[in-house]
């Protein structure tokens, strides 16, 4: 552990939690309010006006001022609302697949699924992964992180199998091991791909870009998770919208606190 991140975490035991929910809630505020004319072109970019209601009160309630529950949907995660229509020809490409929970929910809605690719870079979840799938010929298990290129990274593996945690890593963290990454594009894929999903804890603008000649090419549906930072709230969407002007944007969040806001594009 890095002396930054021990001063951090004895800090943070040392004052209430109420304090960081503040300071969070105090930095989201000034950065949204310096970017907010980014804000308000991304939201006008988006396809339906439900849309524009949960993004900005997603962004209020990152900065203190509002409740995510206010903007919960149960509708399943990715897959079920009213923009996405499914053939019997679809082909996903899962940008971290945990332990498949992703792959049951696309096999409920797409059961005449055409093929499979997921991501998981996570060792440990990967072997409950191939336990499940991996005898599934439709199903191809990558285990590597998903990124621009193909390169080595520190990837800090969550000691337990909620998921949390296992994100691109900074040397020095708590379990902190070294993984291969790839791309999307660096696949060379035959297959047209019709579904792009991606939540892997903030490496999804680098996923985005390693995925850019995909995407070009096949015009997938994209369900990308935005959650994982400010920035991401803006930029993902500013990028899509630079790189194919087609894309209708939609907005939803899945979860009664700040995680799963989810952006969802399709031509």
């Amino acid at each position: 552990m890095t002396a930054k991140a021990f001063i951090k975490k004895v800090i943070k035991s040392l004052l209430p939690v109420g304090v960081f929910v503040y300071w969070s809630g105090y930095k989201s505020s000034c950065f949204f309010k310096k970017n907010r004319k980014r804000v308000e072109a991304v939201a006008k970019s988006f396809a339906d006006e439900r849309s524009r209601e949960v993004y900005f009160g997603i962004i209020r309630a990152r900065c203190g001022e509002g409740e995510f529950a206010d903007f919960y949907t149960k509708q399943t995660q990715y897959f079920e609302n009213e923009f996405f229509v499914y053939g019997d020809d679809e082909f996903l490409i899962d940008c971290g697949a945990f332990i498949g929970d992703t792959i049951d929910d696309f096999i409920k809605f797409v059961p005449n699924y055409r093929g499979v690719i997921s991501f998981e870079a996570s060792p440990r979840s990967f072997e409950i992964l191939k336990n499940r799938y991996g005898d599934n010929p439709k199903i191809q298990l990558i285990n590597k992180a998903v990124w621009s290129g193909i390169a080595e990274v520190n990837f800090t593996d969550s000691s337990d199998y909620d998921g949390a945690g296992n994100r691109i890593g900074i040397k020095g963290e708590q379990n902190v091991i070294n993984v291969k990454t790839t791309s999307i594009d660096a696949l060379e894929l035959r297959e047209k791909v019709t579904f792009i999903k991606m939540d892997i804890e903030g490496a999804e603008m680098e996923a985005l870009k390693g995925a850019k000649n995909t995407i070009l090419r096949d015009r997938p549906r994209l369900a990308i998770c935005i959650y994982h930072s400010d920035e991401e709230m803006i930029a993902i969407a500013e990028w899509i919208r630079k790189l194919m002007p087609e894309y209708k944007l939609y907005v939803r969040h899945h979860w009664h606190n700040i995680w799963e806001t989810t952006l969802y594009g399709v031509i």
